[in-house]
């Protein structure tokens, strides 16, 4: 009977660790992509696209990244106090296991808004460099509506994100 009770703390200890372990790589991937965010925006070449900056402006993103980040780089702190609330192994892998899925969901918007910000930046580029850019403007309406709808997903799941904790 103690073997057993022995094997199931392991494997119950093993999976908290394991999520441990999870968010740790999910705070250090958002936490670079974040990085990569704002220094793209700090250096980021609008080429006389007065809309794609404007946009950019409205849609706030900078501040959102670095409230988002700074939050959850304590969620180390906050997870380790919650275990001491809870009476049971299980609950607190449940509880671990549904704060990492709303984490991942917040990294991936974070992931795709580095893609479309990579993508709008890569076209006026290329546009800036054909004979003729001085005629039209670049055509990024499409990626800028990608990203207005990344923005409004990242803040949607983070208020799930911050509904859950």
């Amino acid at each position: 009977m103690l073997a057993t009770s022995t094997v199931s703390n392991l494997y119950m200890g093993g999976k908290i660790v394991a999520g441990f372990l999870e968010r740790d790589l999910i705070l250090k991937s958002t936490s670079m992509t974040t990085g990569k965010i704002i220094n793209l925006l700090s250096g980021f070449i609008y080429g006389g696209e007065k809309h794609v900056e404007d946009t950019i402006m409205r849609l706030d993103i900078r501040h959102k990244l670095e409230v988002i980040e700074s939050y959850l780089k304590t969620m180390p702190d906050k997870i380790s106090r919650s275990k001491r609330r809870h009476s049971s192994n299980a609950m607190l892998i449940q509880d671990n296991n549904t704060l990492l899925i709303a984490m991942q969901g917040v990294s991936e918007m974070i992931d795709r808004i580095h893609v479309c910000l990579d993508n709008i930046q890569r076209k006026i580029i290329e546009h800036n460099d054909k004979y003729v850019s001085w005629l039209y403007g670049a055509n990024v309406m499409g990626e800028l509506s990608n990203l207005e709808r990344c923005v409004h997903n990242l803040d949607n799941r983070f208020k799930l994100f911050m509904a859950i904790k």
